[in-house]
């Protein structure tokens, strides 16, 4: 039992003393990893900071500081980061929740990197990431939610969405989304009863505004559901050819063509429109 205790007020002394440590940022960036599992030094770039090389050493000092982890999975030289315990630990306290042990946090770690659906997590974080750098280059606007996949649901039955966010430009108008990343994996017919799926499976009582936006890997797949996509009602769905985040994402020179191009396909229409087009 003294043991018990003494662990305790050491951990909590040890958090106490990590936390003085932390600016607001590396509190968001904490939160993201809470809510999102897993990043790349370049995502994490895109969404926090101004250059890669500001924020791999910040990733890499919080490492240091047993609030992130990091591995190289197979076939990659990049680091991925997740949560640590003491990462979990102070996000937990922040929400009123119960901090996991130092085992529960390790083992989560390492499903997070393991996971078979790591790569697919990735890409759709990516994507955001687009968002973010995208928005922050124009000066016009920005990415105002990201809900991962069990909040992006709660609106929705029969459908799962990748995750679901809001664009806001200084003007007022608002894009929220629905957002769905295809790797190629599953029949086309899949996709035209996941887009049936969204229009009639909308909940009574939530905000019915968002689109719905398919990521995908080719232009064979965009031609392959542009024809098998069934009627779409008062639902908006875009498609387009998902770009790889830069490695090194400098908000000085980035592509905004997530944005600001036509480049997504309407479906069920032959018109192209970009994103902020469909703003309201």
């Amino acid at each position: 039992m003294m043991n018990a205790v003494r662990r305790s007020r050491t951990d909590a002394e040890a958090l106490a003393g990590l936390a003085r440590r932390l600016t607001a940022r590396d509190y968001a960036v904490l939160e993201f990893f809470a809510q999102h599992r897993i990043a790349t030094t370049s995502i994490v770039a895109a969404v926090f900071f101004t250059r890669r090389r500001l924020a791999a050493i910040r990733l890499n000092e919080l490492c240091d500081l047993g609030l992130l982890t990091r591995s190289r999975v197979t076939g990659s030289r990049a680091y991925r980061y997740t949560l640590d315990w003491g990462g979990a630990a102070i996000c937990a306290l922040r929400a009123g929740t119960t901090p996991p042990t130092r085992a529960a946090a390790a083992w989560t770690a390492q499903q997070v990197f393991h996971s078979a659906h790591r790569p697919h997590r990735e890409a759709v974080n990516a994507f955001f990431a687009q968002l973010h750098l995208a928005a922050r280059a124009t000066g016009r606007a920005r990415v105002s939610e990201w809900l991962p996949e069990a909040a992006a649901s709660a609106e929705i039955i029969h459908a799962r969405p990748d995750a679901a966010g809001e664009l806001t430009w200084d003007d007022g108008r608002k894009l929220r989304l629905w957002y769905e990343h295809d790797r190629g994996t599953e029949p086309l017919a899949i996709l035209a009863e996941k887009i049936t799926h969204y229009r009639t499976g909308r909940l009574a009582g939530a905000l019915g505004d968002r689109i719905l936006l398919f990521g995908l890997n080719g232009p064979r797949r965009l031609n392959g559901l542009r024809r098998v996509c069934p009627p779409t009602g008062d639902l908006t769905v875009a498609a387009a050819i998902t770009e790889p985040l830069p490695a090194d994402p400098d908000v000085r020179s980035v592509d905004t063509g997530v944005l600001t191009d036509h480049r997504w396909q309407l479906l069920g229409s032959e018109q192209a429109t970009s994103l902020e087009s469909l703003a309201r």
